[in-house]
């Protein structure tokens, strides 16, 4: 299909008759549909050229029926729908433009995205990469392409009525830090730790530093530290608990540091 698809005001309850369509050149839009009943005649769509958008959907729970779906070439935006999940979204890995949840009023899990490239976000939308906002059922926005995107300086983000957990910035990146050290801490070297005024990074096993950024996070996710060399100073910091977080081309470990 050349150009995108758009359906706006219609009855249309079923994607039936769409099955072998594998790609669609433009976006394909969803606005005010009342009868949908799910996304299934899509199952072998891969691609869009442009925005998946979605708005005012009642009928899905899910988005079953788009497991084909790798790549769309622009913004992610859901907007007031009654879906209770983006399951059916797993296999999306690319998007090129920005992402917005927003006033979804049944959606309590969006890992059905966890799997898209956070370089791909960009924020084209308005000036913020990725915007969750006004879903009062959703407490957990701390997935892989949420926290990878939020760890790329320069980011911005909008997080807000939503469950504690995903209701600001520093909510979301707070739990993806902890989500982080739980497998990504046996990387990473802090010494001495406890520290004081100075201490040492390193990747366990791998004595070249160059190339690597150095983030210090506090208890609240908040960047307090940034810089290109391994010796930190923490002289500039109160004493209490911080995460460092080194990265390195496909490399990234985080460790707690106590300052004391």
């Amino acid at each position: 299909m050349s150009g995108g698809g758009r359906l706006v005001n219609t009855g249309v309850s079923s994607m039936v008759g769409l099955q072998n369509l594998d790609s669609i050149g433009g976006g394909f839009s969803v606005l005010n549909n009342f009868s949908l009943e799910s996304f299934e005649g899509l199952s072998h769509l891969k691609k869009m050229g442009g925005d998946l958008y979605l708005h005012k959907v009642v009928g899905p729970k899910t988005l079953h029926g788009l497991e084909y779906l790798q790549k769309i070439g622009g913004n992610l935006a859901l907007f007031s729908n009654e879906m209770e999940n983006l399951n059916g979204l797993d296999s999306l890995r690319e998007i090129d433009g920005g992402i917005v949840i927003a006033n979804n009023e049944k959606l309590t899990d969006i890992s059905g995205i966890r799997n898209i490239a956070p370089t791909s976000i960009h924020p084209t939308v308005s000036s913020e990469h990725i915007q969750i906002y006004g879903n009062p059922l959703l407490s957990e926005c701390s997935i892989a392409s949420v926290c990878q995107t939020l760890a790329i300086p320069g980011t911005s983000f909008k997080f807000e009525n939503n469950m504690p957990g995903c209701n600001s910035i520093g909510d979301v990146n707070a739990k993806c830090l902890v989500g982080a050290i739980e497998y990504k801490t046996g990387l990473l070297d802090v010494f001495p730790n406890p520290a004081s005024d100075q201490a040492i990074v390193s990747f366990v096993g791998d004595q070249e530093f160059s190339g690597c950024s150095v983030y210090i996070f506090n208890q609240l996710g908040v960047l307090v530290l940034s810089q290109k060399s391994n010796i930190l100073d923490l002289r500039g910091l109160k004493k209490g608990v911080y995460y460092v977080e080194i990265v390195k081309a496909d490399k990234i470990g985080i460790k707690k540091l106590i300052i004391e």
